[in-house]
């Protein structure tokens, strides 16, 4: 078993969209990564072995490293697949020298989350990410693992949402949310 799956998950490591990543400075592996992070790189970087990192993203980070360690501003590293950006910034902490955390952003999923918000203001965060994943067609258990949640907290959840968009289904909810998404229907779309 390696050193990632052994690691405990904090509770909403992966809230508001950011996921996490712990590197070992020494060998330039993953030591441990949230759920979110680990679906990300799979996304981005398709085949990498689950304790690798990806070299320009290994690289990247002893650069930061370096130019952080002597008071430079942090840089963020940006990927591009498609339209698609993932964003890297390197956390450095004087406790942990050898362990680096680096913080990974999807710009895709922002935009998607940000029409959602607007789309069923006022809506919190939480629960336009929990709509957001539905819609993608997660599995309840995942998404429960992504927010933090055990089985009766994720249940809880799931009732107040579906009360809140006056559905009594979450197929009917992910239906709201990919109408949502998709955009407002125009004449011209017609």
């Amino acid at each position: 078993m390696s050193d990632l799956s052994r690691q405990p998950t904090p509770r909403a490591m992966d809230a508001f969209g950011h996921a996490l990543m712990v590197l070992q400075a020494r060998s330039g592996r993953r030591l441990w990564q949230s759920p979110l992070a680990r679906r990300l790189l799979g996304d981005y970087f398709a085949g990498l072995p689950e304790v690798a990192v990806p070299a320009e993203v290994a690289a990247w980070a002893t650069r930061e490293a370096l130019r952080q360690s002597i008071g430079a501003e942090p840089r963020p590293l940006t990927v591009l697949r498609g339209t698609r950006r993932l964003h890297f910034m390197l956390h450095l902490e004087a406790e942990s020298p050898d362990q680096w955390l680096l913080v990974l952003r999807d710009e895709a999923d922002d935009a998607r989350l940000s029409s959602l918000l607007v789309a069923f203001a006022p809506i919190d965060v939480r629960s336009a990410e929990l709509l957001l994943w539905l819609a993608d067609g997660e599995p309840s258990p995942a998404i429960a693992e992504r927010l933090g949640l055990n089985s009766t907290e994720w249940t809880q959840a799931l009732l107040r949402l579906c009360a809140y968009l006056g559905v009594d289904q979450p197929g009917e909810a992910a239906r709201l949310a990919r109408e949502a998404l998709a955009g407002p229907v125009t004449a011209a779309d017609r």
